[in-house]
């Protein structure tokens, strides 16, 4: 297809939306409200129908995915869409993905016009004894002649998205710990990773309080802390270095009371992984813990 005269959009742009009124554009970062750890446009449905928002996936029954995509460009496009999916993680590359057990069904190629978002048909997925309560699933999407930059950072590249949420239940006497792996996304270069645990901003938790039912609130981010040993020393950032496309074990500590009855928090681990073997840019990841009193 040909642009018409002055058009600067490209043909095709595919993407998956994170929020209302996402053109794909990533030059700028996501707004301040938008949890770029849990993209809206990746649809995780339970059993019962409800949509997942963090817990425990259950095993006994399929639950389901499926992707929106979008097209800001002003050409029809036939989107591919393919999911992967790994353990509690931030920061994630081609060694560190999956696609089965859980995802054995591939998404049909989908027509998506100009200037509109469609949605694939549901492709189910049941978790094996073996997999964790909680998964980041990662969506890819491209077209002919409009494909992905081969990053896997959704924070540059809106042909990725990704749903990196866990619900975490504290205790209100002691600290919560909490284990995820902190990742080299580089296939091919060892890179140092620097680990950093904080509070989500405010107009970030605030935007997800009709989906958990609960009063936003602050944490202090005295109370958390991260460390690569179970009971180890902590502090809000650390550093790793790591191998071509490898991991490291780490625990987020959650202070004890941290919310009162009835309300919620976000807190947010991030990654930033610079190798200086190569020339690519820092890559960034990021995993969300959604934080609520004890269960009754």
């Amino acid at each position: 297809m040909t642009r018409e005269p002055g058009d600067p959009r490209p043909d095709t742009k595919v993407f998956v939306p994170y929020w209302s009124g996402d053109d794909g554009d990533r030059s700028t970062g996501f707004p301040s409200t938008v949890t770029w750890w849990w993209c809206d446009g990746i649809r995780i449905h339970l059993p019962d129908g409800t949509l997942y928002t963090g817990g425990v996936l259950p095993r006994d029954a399929a639950s389901s995915v499926s992707i929106r995509v979008a097209n800001s460009g002003s050409a029809p496009a036939w989107a591919s869409v393919r999911t992967f999916w790994t353990e509690p993680a931030a920061g994630f590359g081609p060694p560190n993905l999956r696609s089965g057990p859980l995802f054995t069904v591939p998404f049909r190629s989908l027509r998506v016009p100009a200037a509109t978002t469609v949605t694939t048909d549901p492709v189910p997925f049941t978790p094996a004894d073996d997999t964790p309560d909680h998964i980041c699933i990662i969506a890819v999407v491209s077209a002919f002649q409009d494909e992905p930059d081969g990053t896997w950072d959704v924070a540059t590249d809106s042909h990725y998205a990704q749903h990196n949420v866990s619900i975490v239940h504290l205790d209100p006497e002691s600290a919560q710990v909490v284990g995820f792996t902190a990742k080299n996304p580089f296939p091919e270069f060892d890179a140092r990773v620097t680990v950093r645990i904080a509070p989500a901003p405010r107009e970030r938790v605030e935007a997800l309080a009709e989906v958990y039912g609960a009063e936003p609130v602050e944490v202090d981010a005295g109370s958390l802390g991260v460390s690569t040993e179970r009971g180890g020393s902590r502090g809000s950032e650390l550093e790793v270095e790591l191998g071509p496309g490898a991991g490291a074990e780490c625990f987020a500590v959650l202070g004890p009371g941290l919310v009162p009855p009835g309300a919620f928090s976000v807190v947010e681990v991030r990654t930033t992984a610079s190798s200086p073997h190569s020339e690519q840019p820092d890559r960034e990841g990021v995993l969300g813990f959604v934080v609520l009193p004890p269960e009754r």
